[in-house]
C-alpha cells in the first residue's frame, strides 16, 4: 500500500504535536514558581551581602555583576553546569537587589525573569530549592 504525501506530511505532523504537548505538559510557570522573590532579614546589608555572594555560586550561579551602591547583584547560570545552557548558548539571568530598609533591617528582592521548563532542559539551579533559607543559613558566616 502506498501512502500519499500528504498523508505523510499529516503524520509526521500528528506526531510532533503529540511529541511537543507531552514534553511540555506539565511546564510551570513563573507565577507557579512563586517569582519574584522577597524576604527582610533581621541583619546588617553588609551581612546580607556577604552571604548572598556566597550562596548563588553554590546554587550554580556565577556573579556577572555587583554593585553595593546600587544594591545589585546580577548572576547567570553556569554553562559549564548545565549541559542544554551549554550546548545552546542560551544563558538565564537572576537579579538579586539589597537594600537596607531600616538598620539593621535589610531587603532581598529576587527576580529569575527567565524561568525555563526545568524538568525537561536540566538546569543545575533547582527552583524547588529555598534560595531565601540558603542566603539566611550563610549569614553571620565567613
Amino acid at each position: 500500500m502506498k501512502i500519499s504525501r500528504p498523508a505523510k506530511w499529516l503524520g509526521a505532523a500528528l506526531i510532533c504535536l503529540s511529541v511537543s504537548s507531552c514534553a511540555g505538559g506539565s511546564v510551570r510557570t513563573a507565577s507557579e514558581w512563586g517569582y519574584p522573590l522577597q524576604k527582610v532579614y533581621n541583619t546588617g546589608e553588609a551581612g546580607v551581602w556577604a552571604a548572598v555572594i556566597q550562596t548563588l555560586p553554590q546554587m550554580g550561579f556565577i556573579i556577572q555583576f555587583m554593585d553595593r551602591e546600587l544594591g545589585i547583584i546580577r548572576a547567570s547560570d553556569d554553562i559549564r553546569r548545565d549541559a542544554y545552557s551549554f550546548f545552546t548558548g542560551t544563558t538565564y539571568w537572576m537579579e538579586v537587589s539589597i537594600k537596607e530598609v531600616a538598620p539593621g533591617t535589610t531587603m532581598v528582592f529576587i527576580e529569575y525573569p527567565q524561568i525555563r521548563p526545568l524538568l525537561y532542559q536540566q538546569v543545575t539551579w533547582d527552583p524547588e530549592e529555598d534560595i531565601l533559607e540558603n542566603i539566611q543559613l550563610h549569614i553571620g558566616t565567613r
